[in-house]
Parts: structure tokens; sequence; C-alpha cells
């Protein structure tokens, strides 16, 4: 299991099996060269489909198919610097909701 602590071992092998295209998140990670640290950060942003076990470590569990790892594999190369922070939010599909109760003056910094 490689880079795996004893106690997520431990763990794993007392879980349920991982469903077709389900990934630990130390296993993701290490699949596409990136801190697990970073692939946390995603799933707390939502771009990342992941769901969390109730286990005594609150494991992750990410929903990935071949094509998601890929993606994934290219949003980190972006992350690095080769893209705008813009693209990275390519794959989003929720609309953005705009705050309609405020007015246009609300975007200009107060004067002092």
């Amino acid at each position: 299991m490689g880079c795996v602590s004893q106690q997520e071992q431990a763990l794993r092998r007392g879980a349920a099996q991982l469903g077709r295209h389900e990934w630990w998140l130390t296993d993701l990670a290490r699949e596409l060269g990136m801190p697990r640290v970073t692939l946390f950060g995603w799933i707390k942003r939502g771009w990342v489909t992941a769901h969390q076990l109730t286990d005594r470590r609150r494991s992750w569990i990410i929903h990935a198919d071949p094509a998601e790892v890929e993606r994934l594999r290219r949003l980190h190369q972006q992350s690095r610097g080769h893209q705008p922070l813009q693209a990275w939010l390519d794959h989003q599909q929720a609309a953005i909701i705009r705050n309609k109760k405020g007015s246009p003056d609300d975007d200009v910094e107060p004067h002092v």
C-alpha cells in the first residue's frame, strides 16, 4: 500500500470495498503526483466529488472515473502556474448566483 500508515491500512481492511471509480484520498493524490493536503483543499472547495466515512479518522472517498482523473491531473498542472486561475473553474457547471440586494456602487472601495 505504499506510503499509507499502518493505522490507515487497518481502517481500510475494516472498511467496505470501494465502488467503481472510487479512490481513497491518499491513493488518488499519489496517482496525481500531488500532496494530499492540496487534494483535500479541492474537496473543501467543491472541485472534487467526495464523501466522508463515519470511521474514526473520518476518511474521504473520492469519486473519479478515468476522465475525471485526467481532468484533475490537468488541474494540478495548471495550479502550478501554467494557466490562469479561471481555467481551474471552467469545469464548474453550477451558475454563480449574484447578490441582487446590493447596489452597483457596492463594488467601489469606500472613501476615507
